[in-house]
């Protein structure tokens, strides 16, 4: 086992794209591009950070029973347990992709000094940290260093919703 370790309720599991997992020290990185434009409700044992590929409009989250949208210059930070479920709104004929960092709580409690890591906020507002965990995530997931969709602007119009409930 790779020490990721995902549970998903129903099981099921999304489709990788490009390596499963490239590890990064003690961090992982990952490209998805969910079955049916949905992550059905799952939890990870470590903390996630994600972005969205820059063809999403908006990502429609459930987060412990909590409803939430995360805009396409906004990350997410989900805590080890929590329950999590998100479709998303993409561009025209585009498949919804994301990138995710995960980190184990033994890793997160050393970077810290040994203190109690929790993240308080779900979604984190900032073009240019979206933009460069993007850029990241992409150079070390994709082949080539580069994803197979436009990495230009994001068009204001043209959504479709991609998922449901």
């Amino acid at each position: 086992m790779d020490g990721h370790t995902l549970r998903h309720y129903p099981p099921e599991v999304p489709k990788r794209l490009g390596p499963a997992l490239y590890p990064v020290e003690s961090l992982t990185a990952e490209r998805l591009r969910p079955e049916r434009g949905r992550f059905p409700a799952h939890s990870h044992d470590e903390f996630v950070i994600s972005v969205n590929s820059p063809n999403v409009n908006a990502e429609h989250v459930i987060l412990d029973g909590k409803r939430f949208t995360v805009g396409p210059d906004e990350i997410t930070v989900y805590n080890p347990g929590q329950v999590q479920a998100s479709w998303a709104e993409t561009q025209e004929d585009s498949p919804w992709e994301c990138f995710s960092i995960h980190i184990s709580p033994e890793t997160a409690a050393a970077v810290t000094g040994g203190d109690p890591v929790e993240a308080h906020r779900a979604a984190v507002a900032g073009p240019g940290l979206a933009g460069a965990l993007r850029r990241a995530a992409i150079a070390k997931v994709c082949p080539g260093g580069r994803a197979d969709y436009p990495m230009g602007r994001r068009r204001s119009s043209g959504t479709q919703q991609t998922g449901h409930r």
